[in-house]
């Protein structure tokens, strides 16, 4: 805070906040962590409404301002607020209990919270007005619309903030910067959060930074410039380049077209789409299939159709993908979560919840990190006992699980007993698209009520035609099937026979089970600078001591390039602590 006069916390809070000892208190905590200027606390408060309201919040305000000098912010507290209104110099709200403070003071934007006070304490802050650092000062129309959800972190602890709209009118000046360099830095809105999670991200190693593959996504595919053995695609068959699934997209798309110029509902439905969902239902044994844009969009849209209210309840999976955490999150619907894979834990749950009007189980069929199996035969047996639903997720299952990749539900043999398998096209099936396949009534329900179908376009007439394509192969060409599952039992047993901890794998996602973080990042690291693609599956997509490097099996992948994939492994292991 250099050169920057700030009236010491502790004090400023005896004199204009509260004579409190709970108000004092906090003051000094903050001018203990932050350095014991860093608090300036500008107040409409209970004693200062009675020792003139507004008005000596706005003496106050200047009498800060005044005390700041030549880098000085001054606040018009506008209105008469019975709450404590702190302004903390340099601290951003989110950030606070982190005790990240920051060089100067500048102009800036300044983000009002406030909670209603029958919810309030005395205790704690309940209206604060946040220095945000880097930004110009919103006019008074502007702050009129703006909203924020940074709190202050002892309230946002408390839940006694309520984000509203700014009910403040400020004005600011910094007498050594320019009119041009004020100009330049103005921006229609605070985006200065997003700078903040970004920089959060980056001190944890957890952007995403994909890399750039230069041609097909092949076993052996070149990746930045070189040649890459790929064991980090979800293209098990290796049907992704299959001639007959590339011919079949070239010849609908010099017929049809590009595109099918609408959406499914209205006129965007071709004969190609209707073929394509034939095709899947009459492959996986089930009356009817919808496909969806995409796995993801499938169940987002699908889940919130399925439970009304808090009448009904979702019983989840612990390890569920992320789509179907946001499609459950779309609901009004109560909750539950049953341990992974845990029957008896789940048997006791739909107990619990016996008398609701609506009982969905949802569970992954194969989990993508740790590519283990749900038991769908022990599911379906408590859903028919409790008299519930079950949508099981088999995006990873499709064309691994069951005879000939026909899924999970042909792997347990529980065909017509499950209501909604979803499933996928980008994965095994190597096209692009989002499975639904269960009963004609379901298909029909799904069609008519899920907006993330009815309101997107509907699929390219060449990836329709792919996809019924990739469906006719799996039917005629079953050695790549048998090819992806040698191609797992090798590997593994090499892996683990090496002394390699492949954690609870049952399908052909393998993971390597590092421990910590850096472990699994070191690792991962080596193999692509040995030329093999592995990512590293860190925190917090697994637990902070269940890092791993997941590697997943394709058909395409010869023994040679396994070969070479183990023995710089089994160079690598002992150097990590692995083996």
């Amino acid at each position: 805070m250099n050169g920057v006069a700030v009236l010491h916390a502790e004090r400023f809070a005896k004199e204009h906040i509260s004579d409190d000892l709970d108000h004092v208190d906090m003051a000094r905590q903050v001018g203990d962590e932050h350095g014991a200027g860093h608090a300036l606390a500008v107040t409409t408060s209970d004693a200062a409404k009675e020792r003139g309201g507004a008005s000596k919040g706005d003496a106050v305000a200047q009498e800060a301002t005044h005390a700041m000098g030549e880098d000085s912010l001054h606040v018009h507290v506008s209105g008469l607020f019975p709450e404590v209104v702190r302004c903390i110099e340099g601290v951003e709200a989110g950030t606070l209990a982190q005790g990240h403070v920051a060089d100067k003071v500048v102009p800036v934007n300044l983000h009002v919270e406030r909670s209603w006070p029958r919810r309030a304490s005395k205790k704690f802050t309940k209206l604060v007005l946040v220095v945000r650092l880097g930004h110009e000062l919103l006019s008074a129309p502007e702050a009129a619309r703006h909203r924020s959800t940074h709190v202050h972190g002892a309230a946002a602890r408390r839940r006694l903030l309520k984000a509203c709209p700014a009910s403040v009118g400020w004005s600011g000046r910094l007498k050594n910067r320019s009119e041009k360099q004020r100009a330049e830095s103005t921006m229609p809105g605070d985006l200065s959060w997003m700078q903040t999670r970004h920089d959060e991200l980056a001190e944890g190693s957890l952007l995403w930074e994909p890399p750039t593959l230069e041609g097909p996504n092949t076993p052996r595919c070149t990746m930045e410039g070189r040649e890459t053995i790929m064991l980090s695609a979800n293209n098990y068959l290796n049907l992704t380049t299959h001639p007959k699934v590339v011919e079949a997209s070239i010849a609908a798309t010099r017929a049809y077209g590009a595109g099918s110029g609408s959406v499914r509902a209205i006129a965007g439905t071709m004969d190609l789409h209707l073929e394509a969902e034939r095709a899947v239902a009459d492959f996986k044994g089930a009356e009817a299939a919808l496909i969806y844009s995409a796995g993801y969009t499938a169940n987002v849209g699908l889940i919130p159709t399925l439970v009304q209210g808090p009448q009904d309840v979702i019983i989840s999976d612990a390890l569920n993908h992320g789509s179907i955490i946001d499609g459950v999150r779309l609901t009004k619907a109560s909750r539950a979560v049953y341990g992974h894979n845990d029957m008896g834990e789940l048997e006791a749950v739909l107990k619990q919840h016996e008398d609701a009007e609506r009982k969905l189980i949802i569970t992954d069929g194969v989990f993508s990190m740790d590519g283990d199996i749900a038991p769908l035969d022990d599911i379906v047996q408590l859903a028919e006992e409790h008299h519930a639903m079950i949508l099981v997720d088999d995006c990873h299952g499709e064309g691994v699980l069951g005879e000939g990749g026909r899924g999970i539900v042909d792997h347990f043999n529980v065909h017509g007993k499950v209501e909604f398998e979803i499933g996928s096209f980008s994965k095994a099936l190597g096209v692009q698209g989002g499975i639904m396949a269960g009963s004609e009534l379901s298909r029909s329900h799904a069609l008519n009520h899920s907006r993330s179908w009815l309101l997107s376009g509907s699929q390219p007439p060449g990836v329709a035609a792919a996809q019924k394509a990739a469906i006719d192969v799996l039917v005629d060409e079953p050695e790549h099937h048998r090819r992806l599952w040698d191609n797992t039992a090798y590997f593994r047993g090499e892996l683990q026979s090496m002394g390699f901890d492949t954690g609870l794998s049952e399908t052909p996602i393998i993971p390597i089970m590092c421990g910590p973080s850096s472990t699994a990042k070191a690792l991962s690291s080596a193999l692509g600078e040995e030329g093999v693609m592995a990512g590293a599956i860190v925190f917090p997509m697994v637990a902070r001591d269940a890092a791993r490097v997941r590697t997943q099996m394709s058909a395409g992948l010869s023994r040679e390039d396994l070969d070479e994939v183990l023995r710089i492994l089994e160079r690598l292991g002992p150097k990590l602590g692995l083996i």
